[in-house]
């Protein structure tokens, strides 16, 4: 299977999950759930991991030799890692290395490699440490979850639409 085609199973990886309405009788509203667990991580972050990783692939910054490294405390590495595997890149998280045992595992159950760093750099330390991985390794390709625009596009282009069209009438609150 080609980097495209696996890109094509990245995207409707990350397809549509229902929003559910819940009337609200003491308020009179309706509130819209939009069940994300349902995406195949259980997170949001699934539609950004995609988004990002698909740019990516679309653009030729991610190719069959990238190695794609995230700093993150866990959902969005869970999430990164699983993508990866799906369009057959490899995959390692830095993280504090307070993180729990299940993040790791679920991350290595996707493939991914773990990188822990210092307790007392948190995730600042971690950013850190990806950066100096980029520059040491020109095959590393960083999502940047915390300042990558796409991040925030992804839900703008996706997520966002797609519940305007669920609820298939005006909202008045967000």
């Amino acid at each position: 299977m080609s980097l495209a085609e696996r890109k094509a199973a990245l995207i409707r990886m990350a397809a549509r999950t229902m929003a559910l309405p819940v009337p609200d009788p003491a308020t009179g509203c309706t509130i819209w759930l939009k069940l994300e667990y349902l995406l195949p991580s259980g997170s949001t972050k699934d539609r950004v991991a995609a988004f990002i990783l698909g740019h990516g692939v679309e653009t030729g910054a991610i190719d069959e030799r990238t190695v794609v490294v995230e700093a993150s405390s866990g959902s969005t590495s869970i999430a990164l890692a699983m993508a990866c595997a799906v369009i057959g890149v490899k995959f390692r998280a830095v993280m504090p290395e307070n993180v729990s045992r299940e993040r790791m595992l679920i991350i290595k159950r996707y493939g991914g490699d773990i990188v822990l760093t210092p307790l007392a750099g948190g995730v600042l330390g971690s950013i850190e440490e990806t950066r100096r991985m980029a520059a040491a390794d020109p095959r590393v390709f960083l999502p940047r979850q915390f300042e990558n625009p796409l991040n925030a596009r992804a839900h703008e282009r996706e997520t966002g639409p797609e519940l305007i069209q669920q609820v298939g009438t005006t909202i008045h609150g967000f």
